[in-house]
Order: C-alpha cells, then structure tokens, then sequence
C-alpha cells in the first residue's frame, strides 16, 4: 500500500521584474486526474435500500449496547456518490496513521479550544455547512457551500431572514438527538457572549443578528440590516461547528451559578475520554505529548451509495510530533499522509518517492496555495525610531508600488526550492482554483521602464 504524499505547489503573490519572455511557461504539476462536477454530484440527503456497519460494531449491536444501525442513521442520511470517490467505494477497516505538531487544549471547541489541529479538529467536529468538497465543483456551480447538518436554507425577500431547515435524526456519539436547541445554545450562549471565545465573531451577520427557533429543526437568523447570502459561509468549518448542548449546558455560568466561564472553558479537558462529537471519529485515548487515538462513531450520520455507513477507516491514530517531522515520519513510510507546506522539502521528497522501494507516493495538487511578503505598517507597537520610519514609509502607497516591481519572485521561488514548483501570481483566485474561469490566467509583462520608481521612493 503506498502512502500519500500531498505536494502542495507554491503560488508568490503580485506581478514580476521579469520580461514575458523570460518567464517559464506556467504548468500544472499535479498527476492526478479528476474532472470537476456538479454540487449535487458529490452528496446528497437520501436514503437507500438498506444499510450495513463496521465488523468492529457487530459485537455491541449483537450485545444491546448499540442499536441497529438503521436506528443510528437518519431518515434520510448524507449519501456520498460513488463517481465523486477517486478509488469507487471503500472496504471497512484499518488504522489512518498521522503525525501532528499541535496539542490538543480540550474538547470544548465553541469556548475556543482547538484539539490539536492537523485533523483532529475535523475528525470531531461537523458543521451546519461545508467548504472544503467546493474543490470538486465546477465553476458554474459554485454557487456558495455545501448542505451539511443544515439540510437546506432560503432568505427573504429583501434579504434580512434566513430561514434554516436541520437535517432531521441527527445523533450525538452518545445517541443525545442533535437538534434546534444544539444550535441555539452554541449561538446565543457562547457566540453572542462576549464572555466566551467563541470561534465566531458576535458580529459576523452584521451585527444585531437575532435567532429565532421556529421547530425542533427549524430557525431562522433575523438581521438588523440586509445582507449578502455569502453569510451562509460562516457557517462552515471552524465557526459554525455546535457543540453538545445537553453536556455543555450544566458547565455555563446561564444555567449554572456555581460555573465560571473559565471553568466553562475547560468544561470537557483533554483527559476526560470520550468526548460528545458529531464527526466521524471520537477520541478515545490522549497521551500527552506522544498519542491521540480516536476510533468509528457508531452514530455518524453518512453513508456510501450501497449503503455502508462511513467512515471506512476504524481508527485513526495521531502521533504527537513537530510539523516537520510530519513530512519527515511520511516519507519513511511510518506516516500516512503529509501536507507538504515547506518547498525547502519538495525536491527530497520527491527524490525518495522515485524509488522502487518508496512506501511514498507523491501527487501535486493544483496550485492553490500562495505565500505573500506583509509590510507592517502598524503606526503603534515600534521598539525604536528607525523601527517607526520603515513603518511610515511602508504606509506610502509609491514605495510599496515601487518595492512590488523591484521583488523578482521567480528568483525568490527558485531560491525556496529549485524547479518549476513556484510562480509569480496577481492574487485573487488561484490558477488551480474551480472558481477560476478559463482561459483567464496570470500574465506576465515587463515593467523594467519604470524600476527607477522604486529609488525615487527609496532616497
């Protein structure tokens, strides 16, 4: 079994000192092949003929510990399609072995904690919308995220509502119903408290936002003002993710006296195993600075076309590293996966994963991810004088202008790694991004008549 290795190809951001015709053609360098696809190509609500679990589940549903898998699931499930899944449908089974640098603080992911980045956030967490399968779809489609725990919503008229309709049957990894009230407790009590450091910002619907519940599984956003439906996007992944309200509720100072919102906030610590998750995993032990395990939720509520409730994988097993010995620990075959943000490692990575004996094997995605020089131009915070004149120059709007031409970003890509995996970019999308309408592209032209700008600016 070969492992992947994902390459993430570098983009530097603005024009170039560059003349056309210097420039090397810009290419893709990713050998994956995937054609994009419709919104309702990926997944959908829906039901099918019947539905099975993992081998590891058999023994409890056999015991009574667990119900039926039919009864774990919603009526009317997230069914993942088959021509959406690069290698078809999944076979049950296996460990997915990952090496992090983070550290997971708790699991009380609304008062702001984090669980160790690198996945495990994800593993745990679902949201009421979906961003990352936008990758998939066409640029005609991209019409905004994916439906999620939100099965479906609508503005009004003028466009200060939004009515929000939940996915109904919905279970927590401890069979608690997920529902209106998951979704009030996260925004009233810990978004709109200022007293909580709540992933989202009070503010993010323009602010004097209200919620109003209408059902057990529909509410609605009232807004002081119209907004736009992009709105809709904060409630993806990491802002619009609830929390187990009927855990979390007796640990927040509105309905308990005797709490804190520092106690609040390390309401669910990282060595109180297992947690209360909707994601496809639970951990189910944390050693500190070493391991994260965390093992199939027997309640999640997604399944493949024949009927396989997911995830594939039993478990999945979080070393507790650095972020360089993720590339380091994949490369050796003792990683699964590594997401490789450092061109300084491309071309070992790439020298290693030729070989015939490489448990590695490499794949470009497309180029989508981009590095960019920040002035500080922050008129506090200078340590002496000579600190505070860059900043005042850095605030004339010339001088950054002038500092833009003279940059020659293909020589910074080439000293970062050499070969053709950097290349000068105008920002906005990205050339390897769905929502980059072809044949647009980055240009390049040559502004070498104007290089003395720059020493005008400088003296």
């Amino acid at each position: 079994m070969k492992i992947t290795l994902g390459l993430t190809t570098a983009l530097l951001s603005v024009g170039t000192l560059a003349k056309a015709d210097d420039m090397p053609e810009e290419r893709s360098l990713s050998g994956l092949e995937y054609e994009l696809i419709g919104r309702g190509d990926i997944y959908a609500h829906g039901t099918v003929d019947s539905y099975s679990q993992a081998p590891m589940l058999d023994a409890f549903v056999e015991s009574g510990a667990l119900p039926p898998v039919a009864d774990r699931l919603p009526a009317e499930p997230i069914v993942f399609k088959t021509g959406a899944m690069v290698d078809g449908v999944g076979e049950y089974g296996g460990v997915f072995r990952h090496v992090i640098g983070g550290r997971p603080e708790g699991w009380n992911w609304m008062a702001g904690q984090h669980q160790g980045w690198g996945g495990i956030n994800m593993a745990m967490q679902e949201c009421l919308v979906r961003q990352g399968p936008r990758w998939q779809v066409k640029a005609e489609d991209q019409t905004g995220p994916l439906p999620n725990l939100a099965q479906s919503w609508s503005f009004n008229d003028d466009n200060t509502e939004l009515t929000i309709n939940l996915m109904q049957g919905v279970k927590w990894s401890d069979g608690d119903a997920f529902d209106v009230e998951d979704v009030r407790f996260w925004y009233e009590d810990n978004v709109q408290n200022e007293n909580v450091a709540s992933r989202m910002a009070k503010d993010s619907f323009g602010g004097g936002a209200s919620m109003e519940v209408i059902d057990d599984y529909t509410f609605k956003f009232v807004f002081a003002e119209p907004q736009s439906e992009t709105i809709v996007e904060n409630l993806a992944y990491i802002q619009g993710c609830p929390g187990p309200s009927h855990v979390l509720k007796d640990a927040h100072p509105e309905y308990n006296s005797d709490a804190t919102y520092d106690s609040y906030t390390q309401a669910l610590p990282n060595d109180v195993l297992p947690p209360v998750v909707l994601g496809a995993w639970v951990p189910v032990v944390h050693r500190p600075d070493e391991l994260v395990i965390m093992r199939r939720n027997p309640y999640y509520f997604k399944v493949d076309e024949s009927g396989q409730q997911l995830p594939y994988y039993n478990e999945m097993h979080f070393r507790l590293s650095t972020w360089g010995d993720r590339t380091a620990q994949a490369v050796a075959g003792t990683g699964d996966f590594s997401n490789m943000e450092d061109p300084g490692n491309y071309v070992e990575a790439l020298k290693q994963s030729q070989d015939d004996a490489s448990p590695v094997r490499a794949n470009f995605g497309p180029r989508v991810l981009a590095w960019r020089l920040v002035l500080n131009m922050d008129a506090a915070g200078a340590e002496d004088e000579g600190e505070k004149a860059l900043r005042t120059l850095f605030r004339e709007t010339d001088f950054r202008l002038a500092l833009s031409h003279a940059l020659d970003r293909d020589a910074i890509g080439q000293a970062l790694a050499r070969g053709p995996f950097a290349y000068p970019y105008i920002s906005g999308f990205a050339t390897g991004s769905p929502t980059m309408m072809r044949p647009r592209r980055t240009i390049i032209h040559s502004i070498r008549p104007r290089r003395r700008n720059f020493w005008t600016v400088w003296m």
